[in-house]
């Protein structure tokens, strides 16, 4: 392993120590969002840089078969049992060439080194599939959002 992907294998595995607050205090994803940015009749979808699962168990509710990838062992724990979990990284996914409707990605595709991450995406996606990014934001148009992003020093 090279310097950088040592880099980058450490920040991908840098927040187990804090899995059990993400599990506790992540927001979901909303399930309209979902549904929108899914490709029409997609089934089978993969969840990389899943962290606790927060995105996964909307995922599952939605009825679609989903792979979990997650290099840590202590984020993985918390994925819903439902869901197939791999330990790997965005960089070098353990999954077949176009076998996934969709990659979703939700708040880790900063840790990813983004020229090998887009690669496998492309390798793994069907035909007419997607990749798909999505962050939880706050809402600044909100004054109590606002207020309480301002108590606990929340990053807009």
């Amino acid at each position: 392993m090279s310097t950088g992907d040592d880099l980058w294998a450490a920040r991908r595995t840098s927040f187990g120590d804090a899995a059990d607050n993400y599990a506790y205090g992540r927001p979901h994803y909303p399930r309209a969002a979902l549904e929108w940015a899914l490709p029409a009749g997609a089934t089978t979808v993969a969840d990389v840089g899943a962290a606790t699962g927060r995105l996964t168990e909307t995922l599952l509710d939605l009825g679609l078969s989903v792979t979990a990838v997650e290099p840590s062992g202590r984020m993985r724990a918390h994925i819903p049992a439902a869901a197939t979990t791999v330990a790997a990284g965005a960089e070098s996914l353990p999954l077949a060439d176009a076998s996934v409707d969709a990659m979703l990605v939700a708040q880790a595709w900063h840790w990813f080194d983004v020229p090998k991450a887009l690669a496998e995406a492309a390798r793994v996606i069907r035909p007419g599939g997607a990749l798909v990014l999505l962050w939880n934001l706050l809402d600044t148009d909100d004054p109590n959002t606002l207020l309480i992003a301002d108590a606990i020093q929340a990053e807009e």
